[in-house]
């Protein structure tokens, strides 16, 4: 019911039972057979007489999911509309689909009845239906729902369980289709055709009437059709998607309706394999045709089953091709083959083919049988144990192999007649003979062919000349072994004279009949690997393989010498050692051995090698470098007092790092560099005073380096006579007053220096306010929040700042910009902020106060509230460049230990004191 009042709204609308339909969400599942994927749906409003009053198109989504209730069910293709206002409960939803092979589409119309539960299934058997529910709805007064329920129910009862229930379960496993329907609308044939069959079918139910005799009879023969077409594919075809799915119950619906319409009595009743039945139907295309009961229809079908087929009209020529038949057939000058598994009649023309199917395969029990074909003789043949027919090519050599299996008994009587009868007495059984020119020999009480072998060497096998494992050999000294299969085989001379070639004894070599031969053992260190002998070739008949020197994995590049050649032991083969490994230690007979003297040096002439795998090989150049300084200086006793020398061949610097130790000495990674201008050579000939400082004088300038493991680090210069703290960075020239050891707290002193107790010779007036402006600025501000039992709840910290002190500092680290503006020596300068600020200028990037000449503030704050410190270090340098009379810029850089972590320009009281130091660059 609704609202009559033209003031008010309506908010909803109800059913007679008080169920609310308005507004709804329109949703529903599209469930068609697979091979069909619809392209949208179209939903059209109804009011209570079932009349349009407006539409709405909506897309269909894959593998929707559609909620009944709470439930979620997934579906192939589902729809659903936003919240929509309706006049009626009910909603024509129209199901479209593309039409293979045409631009035009299906449409398949349904009644849909928002109240009611379920997942509003869109199916063919509804839509089948739709047209009759509509005329019993408006013509008869049926309820929409009572309507639908007869409708389906007469429509089940033809197509879905007259004949089967047959049924689809979809890909989810959730519903099914009945694949009744598409087989009455013959969906096996095409689009068209189903689209056509399905308009005449829903227009004929409209009436009332399902299907009459003449439309079953076009159902039968099409349905006859397709499976027709479906046996022809079978040769090797694969089945399309379409007919794989309609040939799958083919046999519960299709044989119930051909019995009913072709007088047939096929369905569940078989009988022997080749019982025959006959279509019975005048009206029918197939009238007089012939059925055939024939074993499997697996050979083309998913389903499997013992099978009624159509006999073919080529089965009407050449007789029935059972399943189970392989036979062959004379046609019009062709041969037709009715292979095994096939059911059907093809022109064959492979000659072993036919032979085959005609006679039996050709094997080792018909070897020397003959065979025609079409007046052609064939041989059955086995050479190397590989039989098949062989074609008469009228060669003499194909009439001698005939003769010779052929005349077997020809043969015989022979022999017999110029050897005596062959009786199984002692004295004739075995008895060999050459018979013009054939070895023959008296078996079992017959004379038959032998071959040479077992003419000269006799039979193999547990009852006869030689059993299993016997060993003997030819005339022209050829070697064999009886096996188990009962035939001989060649075997090498070692093996004959039982020489054992197994674990422990590979690369035996032993001489036999002029040759030698060598034991090769796959698994040597394996307890029970058996080997083989391999005659040797003339390349590997060499002394140290003669010999049986060990050669092993642990022995590789191992050398020996025979008659003044040196031969090398590689990968356990022996050759001659190529010329890079014969070095001077090996000429003067120095051993090298793996397990004795790895890794040991020797000095021959003026060169040096060391003991490497079994082998002397020379000592790399920048190694061999070092052993010469050691050589011509001695052992490095002390670092201190000695000195740095300069190699021309390497253009390096060499000295000591340790005591005993001999090493390359370079300058500290770019961008901290050595003096510009000053090559390794100018560097050589200083002094060490202690372990870690180097002093030299280069171009008239006396450095100090700062001396770490195997690098040098510029540390102090000396300048018109006074001594300054040194650094360079890239190519520039730092100087810093010499710095001292001690260490002074920032942050106590920022906490003496209170208004109350303010001492000015501690700092300027300055100090104070720069400082906490300093200190706000370089701290990070970190919270936690952690649980305290004490207090039963979070506490969230702050942290604050944490130590701040001067490293190396001494009275002359820090100074205002009075006095740094004068400290500067001829040909020194203080930065401008533009110089400072280049990129490649100056930083400090390491905290090693040894190779900086800055005293760094260090500043040390809690990593986090709840634990943990960390620790920068920053430098405060005056520019000189000017801001006002009172304030100048200054340089801030700051380093983690890690990475920067500043680089900027700040300003700075002029008389500011402690904070800011003085550098110089070299002009």
């Amino acid at each position: 019911m609704g609202c009559t009042d033209v003031d008010e709204k309506v908010v909803g609308r109800y059913d007679e039972n008080g169920v609310s339909f308005s507004p709804a969400v329109v949703k529903g599942a599209v469930e068609y057979i697979p091979t069909m994927k619809p392209s949208g749906v179209r939903l059209v409003f109804l009011n209570d007489k079932l009349d349009s009053i407006g539409y709405e198109e909506l897309p269909v989504q894959e593998k929707a999911v559609i909620f009944y209730g709470y439930m979620g069910t997934t579906f192939r293709y589902g729809f659903q509309s936003e919240e929509v206002e309706l006049e009626s409960p009910y909603v024509k939803v129209v199901s479209i689909f593309p039409m293979e092979g045409s631009d035009e589409t299906m449409e398949f119309s349904q009644y849909l009845n928002v109240t009611s539960d379920g997942y509003h299934y869109q199916y063919l058997l509804g839509a089948l239906s739709f047209s009759r529910v509509t005329k019993l709805v408006k013509e008869e007064g049926y309820k929409l729902d009572d309507a639908v329920t007869l409708a389906e129910a007469e429509l089940e009862a033809v197509v879905g369980k007259a004949y089967a229930n047959s049924l689809y379960k979809n890909q989810f496993g959730n519903s099914s289709y009945h694949l009744g329907p598409y087989f009455y609308c013959r969906y096996f044939e095409s689009d068209s055709t189903f689209y056509s069959d399905f308009k005449d079918f829903q227009k004929r139910y409209e009436k009332g009437v399902l299907l009459d005799s003449a439309a079953k009879l076009h159902l039968a023969d099409g349905a006859l059709r397709f499976e027709e077409r479906i046996s022809e594919s079978s040769a090797g075809n694969k089945l399309n998607t379409r007919d794989s799915l309609m040939d799958l119950y083919s046999y519960s619906i299709y044989m119930p309706l051909w019995d009913e319409v072709y007088g047939t009595q096929m369905f569940n009743n078989g009988g022997a394999f080749g019982t025959l039945d006959s279509v019975k139907n005048k009206n029918s295309e197939y009238n007089g045709r012939a059925f055939v009961y024939d074993g499997q229809k697996s050979s083309y079908s998913a389903s499997g089953w013992n099978m009624w087929r159509l006999v073919s009209s080529m089965e009407d020529t050449l007789g029935l091709c059972l399943n189970d038949s392989v036979l062959v057939r004379r046609h019009n000058g062709e041969y037709y083959l009715c292979a095994k598994n096939s059911s059907s009649w093809k022109v064959e023309t492979n000659k072993d083919t036919l032979l085959t199917s005609i006679y039996g395969a050709c094997d080792a029990i018909m070897k020397g049988w003959t065979r025609y074909l079409d007046d052609t003789l064939y041989l059955c043949v086995c050479p190397d144990g590989k039989c098949q027919w062989k074609q008469d090519d009228g060669s003499e050599t194909f009439s001698d192999e005939v003769q010779k299996y052929a005349n077997s008994t020809y043969l015989n009587f022979l022999a017999s007649m110029e050897f005596g009868a062959c009786t199984k007495d002692s004295l004739m059984n075995n008895r060999k003979e050459i018979l013009d020119g054939q070895m023959i020999r008296c078996v079992g009480g017959k004379w038959k062919a032998i071959d040479s072998l077992e003419y000269y060497v006799g039979r193999c096998g547990n009852v006869y000349d030689y059993v299993i494992g016997d060993k003997t050999v030819t005339p022209d000294s050829v070697y064999l072994e009886c096996l188990s299969t009962g035939k001989w085989d060649t075997i090498p001379a070692p093996d004959y004279y039982g020489d054992s070639c197994k674990s422990g004894s590979h690369h035996r070599v032993v001489f036999r009949d002029n040759h030698y031969y060598i034991c090769e053992v796959q698994c040597p260190a394996c307890i029970y690997s058996i080997g083989t002998w391999e005659l040797l070739t003339e390349e590997g008949t060499i002394p140290p393989v003669l010999n049986m020197d060990q050669c092993d994995t642990k022995t590789n590049n191992r050398l020996v010498e025979y008659d003044s050649v040196f031969y090398r032991c590689l990968d356990g083969d022996w050759s001659v050692a190529p010329d890079s490994f014969i070095t001077p230690p090996v000429l003067k007979g120095l051993v090298c051995n793996l397990d004795e003297n790895l890794g040991e040096e020797v000095k021959v002439d003026t060169s040096y090698y060391v003991c490497d795998s079994n082998y002397w090989k020379p000592l790399a150049a920048e190694i061999s470098i070092l052993r010469k300084y050691e050589d011509k200086y001695g052992k490095c006793d002390s670092i201190t007092g000695s000195t740095l020398y300069y190699s021309e061949d390497f253009d390096a610097l060499y000295g000591c790092v340790e005591t005993n130790l001999w090493s390359k000495i370079s300058y500290s990674e770019s961008p901290l560099e050595a003096p510009a201008g000053a090559a390794p050579k100018k560097i050589a000939g200083g002094v060490y005073e202690n372990d870690s400082t180097y002093k030299v004088t280069v171009d008239g300038t006396d450095y100090v380096f700062y001396h770490q493991g195997t690098k040098l680090t510029v540390s102090k210069v000396d300048v018109a006579g006074t001594t300054y703290d040194a650094y360079f960075y890239g190519s520039n020239l730092f100087i810093h007053s010499q710095r001292g050891p001690g260490i002074y707290y920032l942050n106590a002193l920022r906490a003496e220096q209170s208004t109350e107790n303010f001492d000015e010779s501690l700092s300027s007036a300055s100090f104070v306010d720069f400082y906490d402006a300093w200190a706000a600025r370089v701290t990070p501000t970190n919270t936690c929040t952690y649980f305290r039992e004490l207090y039963g709840e979070n506490q969230t910290y702050t942290a604050g700042p944490g130590m701040v002190t001067v490293l190396s500092r001494n009275e002359d680290t820090f100074v205002s910009w009075e006095t740094a503006k004068t400290f500067c020596p001829t040909g020194f300068h203080v930065p401008d902020s533009t110089e400072f600020t280049a990129s490649d200028f100056l930083a400090y990037p390491t905290m090693n106060t040894m190779v900086r000449n800055d005293s760094p503030i260090s500043e040390s704050y809690q990593k986090n509230a709840c634990g943990g410190t960390y620790k920068h270090y920053y430098t405060l340098l005056w520019t000189s460049t000017e801001k006002d009379e009172n304030t100048q810029y200054c340089y801030e850089y700051g380093y983690s230990g890690q990475a920067e972590v500043a680089r900027r320009i700040v300003e700075c009281p002029k008389d500011l004191f402690p904070m800011a130091q003085v550098v110089c660059v070299k002009d």
